[in-house]
């Protein structure tokens, strides 16, 4: 069997016009939902890049 490596890519987008701000940077138990997905995408092992804007 081959080794490979996979990449995580977690999408940082999406202004979520309804909520009034970057779903991304929303707080849920006092943590953003983007560090919790790149903690949880780390968890496994794979290198994380991040999408979204590039001035955020």
């Amino acid at each position: 069997m081959t080794d490979f490596e996979i990449t995580t890519f977690v999408l940082a987008g999406g202004k979520s016009t309804r909520m009034g701000s970057d779903k991304a940077f929303l707080e849920l138990g006092g943590r953003t939902l983007l560090a919790r997905t790149l903690d949880l995408a780390a968890s496994i092992g794979s290198p994380v890049k991040i999408v979204g804007e590039p001035t955020k």
